[in-house]
C-alpha cells in the first residue's frame, strides 16, 4: 500500500492544511495535461490552490480545479497538472527569436505568470539548464502593428504558449518542464531543459512487465527525404537523405525507405558592417539547418505503454522523470523512445514516446 502525505498551499504557497491518503490515482501526461481525482477527510481547500501529494519515493504536484464536498466531511478534489496552466494565447513579435529555445520559453513564463496580471501571477522561481539554439515555432501572422513613425513596423502572430511553443520543445528538441517545491522560499520551482540522464534499457517482454502496447510510426509518419529550395535561386537545391541511426546528409544510400519527403525553402542571410553587405549564413548552411529542425521532428514517434508494479525495483518507474530516454526492447527489436508520461495507482503505467491515439487528443492536435 501507497501512502501519501497531502499538503495544499494558496496561490502565494501560504501552509493551509495537511492531510494522509492512500493509493492516489495519479496521472501525467506531458504531452495532454490530464484532471484526475482524490477524495480527502478534513481539509479546507480553494480553486486554484495547489496541492502536493508525496510518498518515500514519489511527488507529484498539481493545481485544483473543482471540489465536491461528500459525506462525513470527505471532499472530492479535481487535480490539474501545472502545465494546464500554461494553455494560454498570447501575441508575439515574430522577429523576437533571438533566444534559446529555454530561454524564450521561460521569457513567457515569467512576462505572463510573474510580471504580467496581478490575477495571474504565480510565486516562481524560472531557472534553465540547457541551450538549444537553433530552433523554430509554426505561427501564423496577423498584421503588421506600427508603433510610431520612427520605429518600424512589428509583425505579430497569435500564438498558444503549451501548444506552440512548449509542446513541440519537447516532441522536437526534447526540452521539458520539470516542477518542484521550495517550502523555505514559497515558490514553484520550473526546470527549463533537456533531462540529461542516461538512456536505459528496458526489456518489455520481461516477467516484471504485467502488460504491454508498442505502437510504431514511423513508416507511415516520418519524413525521410527533404528538398530545400534556394528562395532566391529555385535552379538550386539540396536533398537530404535520413538514415536509420537519425542521422542525415545529402548521401542516398543505406537511407531510410519507403520514401516520405518534403519540400522546404531557405535563403542564404546577411547583414550590412557599414555599407558593405555580409554573408552570415550561407544557402548550404540555412538549407542544413532548416533539414535538421525538421528531421528532428520525427523522433520517437511512437507510443509505448508499459505497466509494472509500482515499486518494481528492476525499472524502479518512480524514479524515473519525464524526458527519460529509453531503449525499449520488444519481440528482440529495440525501440528509440522517451517517457512523457503515466498512470498510478497500485501499478504504475508508463507511457512513452511522442504521439497519442485518443480521439480527444487529436482533435486538441496533440496527438
Amino acid at each position: 500500500m501507497r501512502q501519501f502525505n497531502v499538503e495544499i498551499f494558496d496561490r502565494d504557497m501560504n501552509f493551509v492544511c495537511n492531510t494522509v491518503t492512500d493509493n492516489p490515482k495519479v496521472r501525467e501526461d506531458y504531452l495532454d495535461p490530464e484532471k484526475y481525482t482524490v477524495d480527502l477527510t478534513g481539509i479546507q481547500s480553494g480553486l486554484g490552490y495547489f496541492i502536493h501529494l508525496l510518498s518515500e519515493k514519489e511527488k507529484y504536484i498539481g493545481i485544483i480545479t473543482a471540489f465536491e464536498d461528500k459525506k462525513d466531511g470527505e471532499k472530492k478534489l479535481t487535480i490539474c497538472e501545472i502545465p494546464s496552466l500554461f494553455d494560454v494565447e498570447m501575441i508575439i513579435d515574430v522577429e523576437d527569436f533571438d533566444y534559446s529555445m529555454e530561454n524564450y520559453i521561460k521569457k513567457w513564463i515569467e512576462a505572463l505568470f510573474k510580471d504580467g496580471d496581478s490575477e495571474m501571477a504565480l510565486p516562481l522561481t524560472v531557472n534553465v539548464s540547457s541551450e538549444t539554439l537553433n530552433w523554430s515555432i509554426d505561427y501564423k501572422i496577423l498584421n503588421e502593428v506600427e508603433e510610431d513613425e520612427e520605429k518600424p513596423p512589428v509583425t505579430v502572430a497569435k500564438i498558444n504558449l503549451f501548444d506552440d511553443v512548449i509542446l513541440p520543445a519537447f516532441t522536437q528538441y526534447q526540452i521539458r518542464l520539470d516542477y518542484s517545491i521550495d517550502l523555505t522560499q514559497k515558490k514553484i520551482v520550473i526546470d527549463i531543459g533537456k533531462n540529461e540522464a542516461e538512456t536505459i534499457k528496458i526489456e518489455s517482454d520481461a516477467k516484471n512487465i504485467i502488460d504491454k502496447s508498442v505502437i510504431i510510426r514511423k513508416s507511415t509518419r516520418q519524413t525521410n527525404k527533404i528538398l530545400v529550395y534556394d528562395r532566391e535561386n529555385y535552379n538550386n537545391f539540396v536533398t537530404y537523405y535520413l538514415h536509420p541511426d537519425d542521422s542525415y546528409d545529402k548521401n542516398d544510400t543505406d537511407r531510410v525507405s519507403p520514401v516520405s519527403y518534403k519540400i522546404l525553402e531557405a535563403k542564404k542571410e546577411t547583414e550590412k558592417e557599414g555599407d558593405v553587405e555580409v554573408v552570415t549564413k550561407t544557402f548550404e548552411e540555412a538549407a542544413h539547418e532548416k533539414a535538421g529542425e525538421n528531421f528532428s521532428k520525427n523522433k520517437y514517434t511512437n507510443c509505448i505503454t508499459l505497466k509494472m508494479i509500482s515499486d518494481d525495483e528492476l525499472i524502479n518507474p518512480s524514479s524515473l522523470k519525464v524526458g527519460q530516454k529509453v531503449s525499449i526492447v520488444s519481440d528482440e527489436i529495440e525501440y528509440a523512445s522517451i517517457l512523457s508520461g503515466r498512470n498510478v495507482t497500485e501499478t504504475t503505467e508508463l507511457i512513452f514516446g511522442t504521439i497519442r491515439l485518443e480521439l480527444t487528443k487529436m482533435l486538441k492536435g496533440r496527438a
